[in-house]
Formats: structure tokens, C-alpha cells, sequence
């Protein structure tokens, strides 16, 4: 049983690249490999026992499924044009309090080693995911963030896999950043 979730873990990993790749290329079915690698990421986390986790692979289900729907019929996406500074400000500052909010209620209600940096990442990446759905560029600014805030959550726990893969995500958001103009 152990050797087949390690497979099905890297299986998801997988996936996940092959969702940012192929959405940093403009390719409307990178959205199937999200949708995949986030079914495959809820079984494996709730197996674990990792409730928000779990609840965040639900959201990314359904954002993936939003992505596909959100997609140009001929033009491929449909790039929206730029955020205002103001709008980035707020969202900046609304993530910065849901963050101190919820880092506080990890950091007294549960063993959370790393709460704050916890709740960073989960915000962040809801608020990137409307983002990248709402295929605004400025979401892979928020990815490489992210991703970088991410290596070094999982390089604490030891998590050198997970690290490796988010090496990759942080130069696919780069890429992507500039493919999307």
C-alpha cells in the first residue's frame, strides 16, 4: 500500500507541473491536469488526516473546472487587462489580515508548527487561483511569491520532493508571466 501512494503522490506532482506548464502556455486542457492533480492531492491529504488541506484541493477542483468554463471558445484565454495598484493593495492588505487571523487561530487551537507561514501560503493561493481563473497576468507576480514563501515551508520540514517541485512552479511562474502578454 505504502509503494502505491508514493506513486500516486509523485503521479499528482506530475500532474500539478503539467497544469502550469501547459496553463503558462495558454493551453485551455492544462485545466483537465489541475482538475487531476487536485483529485489526486485531496485523496492523499485526507488520508493524512489534513482537513484544510483537503478543503483547498476541493477549491482547486472547482476553480478548475471555472477555468475551463472561463476559456475563449476560438482566441484561447481571455486575458483581462491589468488590476489597479489599488486593487493589488487591497487584496494585499485583505490576504496580510486573513493571514494574522488565521496563523492566530493555528497557532492556538492546533500543534501548527509554522502557523503564520501555514496561512500565508493557503491565503495567498486562494486569492492567486481567482486570479489565474480570471486569467488576470498579474497572478503568476503572486505564484512566484507563493512558491518561494513555499520552498522555504517545505525546506524547514525536511520536505525535499515538495521543494524540488516548487523550484519548478517558481521558474513556470516566471515563464508564464512573460508567455501571458
Amino acid at each position: 500500500m505504502k509503494s502505491k501512494k508514493h506513486y500516486v503522490e509523485w503521479l499528482a506532482v506530475l500532474f500539478s507541473l503539467a497544469f502550469t506548464y501547459f496553463l503558462g502556455e495558454e493551453q485551455r486542457w492544462s485545466w483537465f491536469f489541475g482538475f487531476a492533480a487536485s483529485s489526486l492531492y485531496f485523496f492523499l491529504v485526507w488520508k493524512k488526516g489534513l482537513l484544510a488541506e483537503a478543503f483547498l484541493h476541493l477549491f482547486y477542483l472547482v476553480m478548475a473546472v471555472m477555468g475551463w468554463m472561463n476559456w475563449g471558445a476560438e482566441s484561447g484565454i481571455l486575458l483581462q487587462e491589468a488590476l489597479e495598484l489599488s486593487v493589488h493593495l487591497k487584496l494585499i492588505a485583505f490576504g496580510l489580515a486573513i493571514t494574522f487571523l488565521s496563523g492566530f487561530l493555528l497557532k492556538s487551537k492546533t500543534q501548527a508548527k509554522t502557523p503564520y507561514v501555514d496561512a500565508f501560503t493557503t491565503v495567498f493561493s486562494i486569492i492567486g487561483t481567482f486570479l489565474m481563473v480570471g486569467y488576470f497576468r498579474e497572478n503568476w507576480l503572486y505564484w512566484i511569491v507563493i512558491d518561494l514563501v513555499s520552498i522555504y515551508l517545505y525546506g524547514m520540514r525536511k520536505m525535499w520532493p515538495t521543494v524540488i517541485l516548487f523550484i519548478c512552479y517558481t521558474a513556470l511562474a516566471i515563464n508564464a508571466y512573460y508567455q501571458w502578454q
